[in-house]
């Protein structure tokens, strides 16, 4: 099972039961961004969810290095803003936490395409 770095766990989400701050992350890999009911989202992150952005390691690695930073270049609107504060220390840190999530989560769905 793919370890979180040391004491890093991004504040207040949860991965089973509803976050106290953040949304719950269980499920996260494929879910459209800004979509987690029950959760006051940044309108730039509703913005970018309505502009496709669906979670996968390749958006989520930068998103949780820099949201702001993050959603600026994907929204290309240097307003944007982000209300996560955690921060990944490194791409590596990052993609641990991806690989972790994934592992804890639902199997994907398959669609027609994908299973023949």
């Amino acid at each position: 099972m793919p370890r979180l770095p040391h004491g890093r766990h991004p504040e207040g989400d949860e991965i089973q039961k509803g976050g106290k701050v953040g949304p719950n992350l269980y499920g996260v890999a494929g879910r459209t961004a800004g979509t987690y009911e029950d959760f006051n989202y940044s309108d730039s992150m509703v913005a970018a969810g309505e502009a496709g952005l669906a979670w996968d390691e390749e958006h989520f690695v930068p998103y949780v290095r820099n949201a702001t930073d993050f959603l600026k270049d994907y929204l290309d609107d240097s307003s944007a803003r982000g209300k996560m504060t955690f921060r990944a220390r490194s791409d590596e840190d990052a993609a641990n936490v991806w690989a972790y999530l994934v592992s804890v989560g639902p199997e994907p769905e398959m669609d027609e395409a994908s299973a023949d």
